[in-house]
């Protein structure tokens, strides 16, 4: 059996550090503005993990359920000219960045990933998924926090599996959806590649024979209030995410 059960520390310490980042990020209703004459928004979602993961105590399937389709929208590159829709922002044009940012600071957690883009948000059955895959840690440009500036990412050490597991191998992939009818939705179908934690979790229970699995998967559908930064629980990674309502230009 498969299970995405929050897990309540980790829950908490990620709640505190929005609260402290988001001040100000005030939310603009739960439903999707009715009067609004376009629905175009931007979409941001951070990735990140625990520097030393917990054991979990979880179940999970040796297989995943459906592959990536292939009809997903590939974002293009920050770099890429053309159309600004379904192109990645730049780091500076994200306000997720000052949540990164301290995330990164705690030296508890590490940032995976943070993107960003803008699309128009139809209704659920004409909505596509959006291709969302890394495969580093991330390594944007600090921003500063009180005056003082902060240093992204802490360095996997020497001795973690990671920094010798396939390099082909993206540590996160899978498709973000967004949707909208009366309210704004967001359908998260993520894949996280690491190896080494099912395996410390084995050792623990003196399992070591078992197969290892290396892919845990998250799959959430979860009703956003515009404006307003949400979390999405995984035992052994969390996924920070907003989405905001923009103005089209021609």
């Amino acid at each position: 059996m498969r299970h995405n059960r929050p897990m309540k520390t980790f829950n908490h310490v990620i709640k505190s550090i929005i609260l402290i980042c988001v001040f100000g990020f005030a939310s603009q209703g739960f439903a999707a503005n009715k009067n609004a004459s376009a629905k175009w928004y931007q979409i941001e979602v951070l990735v990140f993990e625990p520097v030393k993961h917990k054991y979990a105590g979880e179940t999970w399937p040796s297989t995943l359920s459906k592959k990536i389709p292939a009809t997903a929208i590939k974002l293009a590159p920050v770099s890429s000219k053309g159309s600004r829709f379904f192109r990645k922002l730049p780091a500076k044009a994200l306000k997720l960045r000052t949540t990164a940012s301290k995330l990164a600071s705690s030296r508890n957690y590490r940032v995976i990933t943070l993107q960003g883009w803008q699309q128009p948000v139809k209704g659920s059955r004409f909505a596509k998924p959006v291709r969302f895959s890394e495969k580093r840690i991330s390594t944007f440009e600090p921003v500063s926090l009180q005056n003082s500036d902060v240093t992204l990412n802490p360095p996997l050490d020497s001795t973690d599996m990671l920094a010798t597991s396939t390099e082909n191998q993206a540590r996160i992939d899978g498709t973000v959806t967004v949707s909208v009818s009366r309210y704004l939705h967001m359908a998260l179908k993520l894949r996280y590649y690491n190896p080494d934690v099912y395996l410390a979790e084995q050792i623990a229970l003196q399992r070591p024979g078992e197969k290892v699995i290396n892919l845990f998967e998250m799959n959430e559908s979860r009703r956003m209030r515009s404006k307003e930064v949400h979390v999405f629980d995984h035992p052994y990674f969390g996924v920070i995410a907003t989405i905001t309502p923009i103005k089209r230009k021609n």
